[in-house]
């Protein structure tokens, strides 16, 4: 590891490495290449970007959350596909749009970017995590419609895209938050309850570069 650790690394078997000393450097690119079923780097202040070798970790269980971490999810993180069942980003500095390939970890059942200024639409892709479980993407910035192919997904306990800027939800997604599995609340979507404010949403997507078609129609509003 770069830089200087308060209290040092903890190990507590060859297979399961675990960092959450308060230290302060950045995560070098060979951090996600050791042998380890278990990789907790969380609630430290590690800084800047994600490597882009978080696609080669075998590690089944991966937590980064609570820290510094800025720029995009790394693309690569779809390389993960055969081994990661679980990853945790939330509570960092992230930004951009998720990735495509988070849609190729067809063994994961819980990954969670709650917390970040993750923007952009879900992507299409999400509705291949076939064994997702427990899926939050909360407290961000995105927008655009939930794909419908990700409510479909059977396995799903819990959505939670609260504290966001979704415009749209289709019947598949309208039966999850109908049965508390999909938590939309704070977002702009026109006709559910307890939504942004239009002046909000009208704010965001003005000041935001957003595609024509993830725009907020503000008229449809009562006054």
């Amino acid at each position: 590891m770069q830089g200087r650790s308060k209290a040092g690394v903890g190990r507590t078997s060859a297979r399961h490495m675990k960092c959450n000393y308060d230290l302060l450097f950045t995560v070098p690119p060979e951090a996600f290449k050791l042998d380890l079923d278990v990789l907790y780097l969380n609630n430290n202040k590690f800084e800047g970007t994600i490597p882009d070798t978080l696609g080669k970790t075998p590690a089944l269980y991966v937590t980064l959350a609570n820290n510094k971490f800025t720029g995009t999810i790394p693309a690569s993180i779809g390389q993960a596909s055969n081994t990661l069942l679980e990853i945790l980003l939330l509570g960092n500095k992230l930004s951009g749009c998720l990735p495509y390939e988070i849609g190729f970890l067809k063994k994961t059942t819980l990954f969670d970017a709650s917390n970040n200024t993750i923007t952009g639409p879900i992507p299409h892709s999400f509705g291949c995590l076939k064994s997702m479980t427990i899926l939050s993407l909360a407290i961000n910035k995105i927008y655009g419609a939930v794909p419908e192919s990700l409510c479909k997904i059977r396995s799903l306990e819990k959505l939670t895209l609260s504290y966001n800027y979704i415009t749209q939800v289709g019947p598949e997604c309208r039966k999850l938050i109908a049965k508390k599995v999909l938590d939309v609340r704070m977002n702009c979507i026109l006709d559910l309850p307890n939504q942004r404010s239009k002046e909000d949403c009208a704010h965001f997507f003005s000041s935001a570069v957003v595609p024509q078609s993830g725009k907020y129609d503000q008229s449809s509003l009562p006054a």
